[in-house]
């Protein structure tokens, strides 16, 4: 993967969502519409990941701290 990685993503509609997305050493929380998108956060500290994939969304969300 490249310098931006994609590491979880939740359906909230039929064209909403959330994602964490990883660049230059930060992960942002990212809303987006159809018609838009946003960061919601930004996080310092980008979590460690051991499995291969994304885990869960919720317990992503848990492990990371607002700051």
């Amino acid at each position: 993967q490249g310098p931006i990685r994609i590491r979880a993503t939740a359906t909230l509609g039929p064209r909403e969502r959330i994602v964490i997305v990883e660049a230059a050493g930060k992960s942002l929380l990212v809303g987006i519409t159809a018609q838009s998108m946003q960061t919601l956060a930004e996080f310092d500290d980008a979590p460690e990941f051991d499995q291969p994939e994304a885990p869960a969304f919720a317990n992503l969300l848990k492990g990371i701290r607002r700051s």
